[in-house]
């Protein structure tokens, strides 16, 4: 007995790799890609090219520039102008 199979095809195994598309709010759609190949290499550029982004965060200024300091924050400013002068 041998301690190795050894398979005499031409075939070789590919990969699939079936993502389901969702929209901006993360709902999934009806919608699928898929890819079929040999390369591991491939494989991953394509999944790579077609992963999920982060939602950038896009509150910007959400304090009013002539908003009033609280105490500590009033605290800190006359601290800074005291070690100025």
């Amino acid at each position: 007995m041998s301690d190795y199979v050894v398979i005499e095809s031409d075939y070789a195994p590919t990969f699939e790799l079936t993502l389901l598309v969702r929209d901006s709010q993360g709902n999934p759609t009806n919608k699928k890609k898929t890819f079929q190949g040999d390369s591991a290499e491939d494989l991953w550029k394509f999944y790579m090219g077609n992963k999920g982004k982060p939602r950038r965060n896009r509150s910007r200024n959400k304090t009013p520039k002539d908003k009033l300091p609280n105490a500590k924050e009033a605290d800190k400013i006359m601290k800074d102008m005291s070690k100025e002068e």
